[in-house]
This record gives structure tokens, C-alpha cells and sequence, in this order.
């Protein structure tokens, strides 16, 4: 029977609501390698609450991003994310002799928010113990319609798919890869988007919570905007620069307040597993994240310690790549990218 070997290179693509990041990580040494990095702003509209809006103008950034690869792989990992996705983590019990499948599914319908026949369903076991029927299993689905949509949108831009993930868990994926200390008691990860923030809570390494929130960086623009009289331009250069001027800190800690507040209610939720199981330490990933003295005021609000997620901790960096402006400038941006791309199959 022939062997199965590892994909060598995988391409990560991470579809955002204000850049699209595509990287390409070399698994053929001792520890991965990231090798490519392109990263192309969205046109505003193109892409909305996860769903793509424009998907020609999508399909052909998305080629425009794979020009930019020189020699890349053929096929991509991409993840979904929002409303359409749903996750879960449960506590089963399998009757002996029954097929695993169809237990499962059975639990599903009475989980899943959507229609059974309407969805990609897709579960993995956590934690079983050999001698007893009881597991927890973490269960997985999406609407068709949109891995569809998803896929077919690759395929225009000359790509294939060999894998669609979960938003959530390639953030997950990324995390524990760089930063194992994140899978020893509970952690938090708070993936700051464009419009969404995510919120991740994971218990010894298993994602136990996954919740969106609405609001992003773009919020925080805004607000800039509105209260400051700026143009976008000058509130996006007022979010880059470290000379912030007189006011912007109260401007930093409403959106500080914004983050602790679905970290809190999402820990909340969790501490129900057991006594003294809280949000651990929390760790900030995504575009958002960047924003000079984000983390430091989210830090002060929750009073645990607080960092960045760096996807190159434990990522090899190639030739030539530490001095791409996303690296240099806002490597939390390419967590989810990176955490894809970590995916060998």
C-alpha cells in the first residue's frame, strides 16, 4: 500500500473585511517555514458580517494576490467564520454498537441552529476514555450554500480548495503552535478584526467557546471620525502613528471596554465547567490588535496578563520575509493566515 506524505507548502488565504492575507508556509524542514507573504486591501462593501458581497471584485483580488506568490501550490486552505458557522463543544455518551455517525448526528439536530440537509456537518473527538462511553466531541457545520460560494470563488481566481476550516480553530491552530503555554489551564484569544472581533477561550488546549463580537478597528475609526472631525485618512493615520494627541486616550479605552466586556460575558459562560476556571490569560491576534496601546488598556480592564499572539514565535521566518511591512509593522495580523497555512493536509 503506498504511504501518504505531508503536503510540502501550504497556502493560507484569510479573506478579512479590510486586507486579504495570503501566506505560504514550507513544511519540509524541522519546523515550519514561512516562505510567502502577500497582503492586498479590500474594497469596502466587498465583503460583509463574513459574506462576501462583490464576489468577482473578491475573485479577482484573490488572483491578484496568487500573482504576487511566484511558483505557489495550486490548492489553498481557507476558513469561513459568522453567522453562517457554527461550533460547539459537547459532552456525549455513545451506545455500544451504534455508528459513531449517526450518534452524532442525532445530536446535532438538536444543537445545530440550522437545517440538517442545508449544512456540511464535520465533528472530532476531544476527549474518551476507553473504558467508558462518554465523550466530548467538538462539532462543526456550515451552510452549504456558502462553502459553495466559497470554493467557487477559488476556483475563478485559478485556485483550488483542499481545505475549508473554522475561523475559530485555525486561530486555535496558530495560538498553540506559537504559544503551547496557552494549552496548560484556560486562555483567551481575542482576534480583533476590521468589523468582528472574536473571542476564543480554550481549556487545556480544546476550543470550549467561540463568540463574535461586533466590533472591529473600523468602530474605532469611526469614532475617530466622528469625534475628532477627521477624514478616514487622517483617522487611519492617526491609528498608525504613536503620537496620538490629547483626547485619543479615551478614545482607546472605549474600545478597550468594548473587548473586556465580551471576554468577560464569554468567561462567564465557560467558568460554568467547573470552580476557579476563568479566562486565563489572554492573548490579542488581528489587525486591530496592532493598534498601539490596545493590549496595554485591555490588559489594566481584566487585570490577567495580556499579549500579543506573534504567529512567527515558533514559525520559522525565510529569506527576505521578516522585512515585509506586515511582519514588520503587524504580524497579529497574519495569525489567522498562518494559522491556515500551519494545516499539512
Amino acid at each position: 500500500m503506498a504511504g501518504f506524505r505531508r503536503r510540502r507548502k501550504t497556502l493560507g488565504l484569510d479573506m478579512g473585511s479590510a486586507f486579504a492575507k495570503l501566506v505560504e508556509v514550507d513544511h519540509g524542514g524541522d519546523a515550519p517555514k514561512l516562505t510567502r507573504v502577500a497582503v492586498l486591501p479590500v474594497p469596502r462593501g466587498a465583503l460583509a458580517d463574513g459574506e462576501i458581497t462583490r464576489p468577482r471584485r473578491m475573485s479577482e483580488l484573490v488572483r491578484e494576490l496568487g500573482e504576487t506568490l511566484p511558483a505557489v501550490t495550486a490548492e489553498v486552505v481557507t476558513a469561513l467564520g459568522g453567522h453562517d458557522v457554527f461550533m460547539k463543544t459537547l459532552s456525549m455518551t455513545f451506545p455500544s454498537g451504534a455508528p459513531r455517525d449517526e450518534t452524532v448526528r442525532r445530536e446535532a439536530e438538536r444543537h445545530v441552529p440550522f437545517d440538517l440537509t442545508e449544512i456540511q456537518l464535520d465533528y472530532h473527538m476531544l476527549r474518551a476514555d476507553p473504558g467508558d462511553a462518554a465523550a466530548e466531541v467538538l462539532l462543526v457545520a456550515a451552510k452549504r450554500e456558502r462553502v459553495e460560494a466559497r470554493v467557487a470563488l477559488l476556483r475563478g481566481a485559478g485556485f483550488g480548495v483542499s481545505l475549508i476550516d473554522v475561523e475559530a480553530l485555525a486561530l486555535h491552530n496558530m495560538l498553540v503552535h506559537n504559544h503551547p503555554e496557552a494549552a496548560d489551564g484556560m486562555a483567551t484569544l481575542v482576534n480583533v478584526g476590521h468589523d468582528v472581533t472574536s473571542v476564543n477561550i480554550l481549556d487545556d488546549g480544546i476550543p470550549v467557546l467561540a463568540k463574535d463580537l461586533p466590533f472591529g478597528s473600523g468602530w474605532l475609526l469611526e469614532k475617530l471620525r466622528r469625534e475628532r472631525g477627521l477624514t478616514r485618512g487622517q483617522a487611519e493615520q492617526v491609528l498608525r502613528s504613536r503620537r496620538y494627541g490629547t483626547g485619543f486616550a479615551n478614545v482607546l479605552d472605549a474600545a478597550a471596554e468594548h473587548v473586556v466586556t465580551g471576554v468577560e460575558r464569554a468567561s462567564a459562560v465557560v467558568s460554568t465547567r467547573g470552580p476557579g476556571r476563568g479566562m486565563g490569560r489572554v492573548y490579542m491576534s488581528g489587525g486591530g490588535a496592532c493598534i498601539p496601546g490596545l493590549a496595554d488598556h485591555v490588559a489594566r480592564r481584566v487585570k490577567v496578563e495580556t499579549r500579543l499572539a506573534n504567529p512567527c514565535e515558533r514559525v520559522l521566518v525565510g529569506e527576505g520575509m521578516a522585512t515585509h511591512w506586515a511582519l514588520d509593522q503587524a504580524a497579529p495580523m497574519l495569525g489567522l493566515a498562518i494559522g491556515l497555512a500551519l494545516r499539512t493536509i
